[in-house]
């Protein structure tokens, strides 16, 4: 298990792939692209690196579980 200071999630929903990086402040300290992205995937994440805030930027529609979940993190 990671210990980090409070995390900024961004989040990039294109056509084909989910971009994601968790931020330490200025340093990246996890990034990955995937095929799906569920709110259970998000859940981990937030657990595992402390999400405090989110950022995403999506060109497609849908996806309304995991938007409605991580908006509470909305930065």
């Amino acid at each position: 298990m990671h210990i980090f200071h409070k995390m900024r999630l961004i989040l990039d929903i294109g056509n084909t792939l989910y971009k994601l990086a968790v931020y330490d402040r200025d340093d990246m300290v996890f990034h990955t692209s995937v095929n799906h992205f569920k709110p259970n995937d998000f859940l981990r994440l937030e657990e595992e690196y402390n999400i405090e805030s989110v950022i995403v930027s999506s060109v497609r529609n849908g996806d309304g579980e995991l938007m409605n979940l991580m908006s509470r993190k909305q930065a």
